[in-house]
């Protein structure tokens, strides 16, 4: 928790701060003179060369994060993260209708980028003043897990979240090709439908106090809400009266979901928190829209993941 709290904040500071920078806003204000037809395709050729140098990094168990799990290798794929996450929303806003510049190719993967940098130089300053000798299980990947039997004895070990491995490793369907597009999909044409506008319509309108004020306790809620999710699925893992695989499964997807909710408050209201920091506030909205985008983008994921290992049957 305290990496992803570490990583949200740098990475909204980065994103929200730096272009309110002169130098800065002036660099960036050079790409977004490039057309949005050259943007896109220099969006399509990041996907490909992006992707590609992703599935090398992130497949199981041959790819470099797990067997070369160094800081420089992290970087790489914070890097190579941000710049798909960049060019798969300007692909999606150009299919919405709207001009897309290059400004957000440049900044998110560094963004992405320096938030693991100042994650790794704190982690690597309190060793140090720690006296502690590094430890090889700590420069693996946040989301690393060995393989192994899922079942009752092993279910608190399993690790959930939008980057938990679990069904990715059994089925070999890649977790990020599945859930950004969703993810982005929704993010993107959710608020262009009247529904969402009126339901946010009050949002708009309330005083930056009180956005304050929401967003701290969105953030108080997903805490809590995580602390919970951990000490009832624990209880729902140790009572099952069949622990079968497709049960304990079951009860795993369930926890990954919640958690991914609470997951998604976290970073949304450290995002409208550290904007509002910076004295730019954005729209507290995205209190509603990230947590939601997060846990249906899992949701169809862990849905293909139990289609593929079990097939058309029923949960149970």
């Amino acid at each position: 928790m305290i990496r992803l709290f570490i990583f949200i904040i740098v990475f909204a500071l980065v994103v929200i701060g730096a272009p309110q920078y002169a130098p800065i806003a002036r660099f960036l204000e050079s790409f977004q003179q490039v057309p949005s037809a050259t943007v896109m395709m220099i969006d399509i050729f990041a996907l490909i060369i992006g992707g590609a140098l992703f599935y090398l990094l992130t497949r199981r168990p041959s790819g470099w994060l797990y067997t070369y799990p160094g800081v420089s290798v992290q970087l790489a794929h914070k890097f190579l993260l941000g710049l798909l996450f960049a060019a798969v929303f300007d692909v999606f806003e150009v299919f919405a209708g709207y001009a897309v510049s290059l400004d957000m190719l440049i900044l998110l993967p560094i963004a992405f980028m320096a938030g693991e940098a100042v994650y790794q130089i704190l982690y690597a300053l309190l060793r140090a003043r720690s006296g502690a000798s590094p430890d090889p299980a700590d420069r693996q990947p946040p989301d690393y897990e060995p393989p192994e039997p899922i079942g009752p004895e092993n279910f608190q070990a399993q690790r959930t979240g939008p980057d938990h491995p679990q069904g990715e490793q059994e089925t070999g369907l890649p977790r990020l090709a599945v859930t950004l597009p969703i993810y982005a999909g929704l993010i993107i044409f959710l608020p262009q439908t009247d529904l969402y506008r009126q339901l946010i319509a009050g949002f708009i309108t309330l005083a930056p106090m009180l956005s304050l004020i929401l967003a701290g306790a969105a953030l108080c809620i997903g805490l809590a809400l995580g602390a919970i999710l951990e000490v009832y699925f624990k209880k729902q893992a140790e009572n099952l009266l069949d622990p079968n695989p497709k049960s304990v499964s079951l009860l795993i997807i369930q926890r990954i979901l919640g958690r991914t909710f609470a997951v998604g408050l976290i970073v949304s209201a450290l995002i409208v928190l550290v904007s509002y920091s910076l004295g730019h506030l954005i729209g507290l909205d995205i209190i509603l829209l990230m947590p939601l985008g997060f846990v249906l983008a899992e949701a169809v994921y862990q849905i293909l993941v139990w289609r593929l290992k079990y097939g058309p049957t029923s949960a149970r």
